[in-house]
């Protein structure tokens, strides 16, 4: 993140670099670039657990060609151990570029391309290299991450818009060796998606959704593809910035999750309240535990950032939506219980463990 904001600069100068970029491909001549030979870099990562799922396990790969100087990108990332049948969130720097879904088994991939080519495929909108990726529940829980290797880029490099007959070209230059080849420094960064040309896809002029960063998390601003990349922002495609699609995903219900657990224990019942507070918006389900005995509720979606959730071994209140529970479930002397707060991953949101009261 640190190289991308300095290729970011002031406004002032970022926009005045745009401008000249934009005019390379209007035909502005500067001299003539040397087509570059054909080449890839490709960067293996282990995705590292965070100790949110201790099971969980992944990799990935980045792959980076370059084919007479127009580059493509690939990010394949594969895990294993993580819950069945459930929906994660993949992100770059903190900012949600994709999904990622696991099988029966645990076991998931997804697949960005800097060009989409089948439904499978998810839109890749930035250079991984030097970057930090993570795979999150979708309550926020940070499950695994990685931080990619620079691979072959180079700090002391700049990117250099240089004109070529299809259009305008970037490379990865020294400052002193773009200049002498009278190509526009853009500072340091990478050339994917290349920051040079104004015709880079979804179509000339168009706006995408850029998440550029800012000291109080990514900011979201409509630009064109361009743009986005020469000021070292994150390509999310066409969409809309409001609600702001960039913001933290690690900061579920805009607060610190909290709940209340109560229970009551008589000679002839059981029961028990498990109710999660400041969660982000989603499903969830409860698990009450005393003793020996175990009990999980069903998913409950949440009304405003709160959900509620009964146990009881009362026949009536179960006939009115609690879980069940035997009538001697709460155990101790006194009795005590521990309530959590799981979503629909299975991962703890938070939990408590408090005395109940006695009849």
């Amino acid at each position: 993140m640190a190289r991308a904001l300095r290729s970011i600069g002031t406004m002032t100068k970022s926009t005045r670099r745009i401008g000249i970029c934009l005019a390379l491909g209007l035909g502005v001549a500067l001299g003539s670039a040397t087509p570059a030979a054909a080449s890839s870099d490709t960067v293996t990562l282990r995705l590292s657990p965070t100790g949110a799922d201790a099971d969980a396990t992944g990799v990935g790969k980045v792959k980076v060609q370059d084919r007479r100087g127009e580059l493509s990108g690939k990010l394949d990332l594969r895990v294993r151990s993580l819950v069945p049948l459930a929906t994660y969130q993949v992100t770059i720097d903190g900012v949600a570029v994709g999904t990622l879904a696991t099988s029966k088994s645990g076991g998931g991939r997804a697949r960005f391309r800097t060009k989409p080519s089948s439904s499978r495929d998810q839109l890749l909108g930035v250079d991984p290299r030097g970057r930090a990726v993570a795979i999150l529940t979708d309550g926020g829980a940070v499950v695994l991450t990685a931080a990619v290797a620079n691979g072959s880029l180079d700090d002391g490099d700049v990117r250099c818009c240089l004109p070529d007959d299809s259009g305008p070209e970037c490379e990865d230059r020294t400052a002193a060796e773009c200049a002498a080849a009278g190509g526009v420094d853009m500072g340091s960064g990478s050339c994917l998606p290349n920051p040079c040309d104004p015709g880079t896809p979804p179509a000339p002029g168009d706006d995408i959704v850029c998440c550029l960063p800012d000291d109080a998390g990514p900011e979201c601003e409509d630009r064109t593809p361009a743009e986005c990349s020469a000021l070292g922002g994150i390509n999310l495609g066409t969409g809309s910035c409001l609600p702001n699609p960039c913001a933290p995903t690690t900061l579920p219900g805009g607060g610190t999750p909290t709940i209340v657990v109560t229970c009551e224990r008589r000679a002839d019942r059981s029961r028990a309240s498990v109710n999660g507070n400041d969660l982000a918006p989603g499903s969830y389900k409860a698990r009450l535990t005393s003793g020996a005995n175990i009990a999980v509720s069903g998913l409950t979606a949440t009304i405003g950032d709160e959900v509620e959730l009964d146990f009881d071994s009362e026949p009536d209140d179960i006939a009115a939506g609690a879980t069940a529970i035997a009538a001697d479930f709460l155990q101790g002397t006194p009795p005590q219980a521990t309530g959590e707060i799981l979503d629909s991953a299975d991962q703890v949101v938070v939990s408590a463990t408090v005395v109940c009261d006695e009849q």
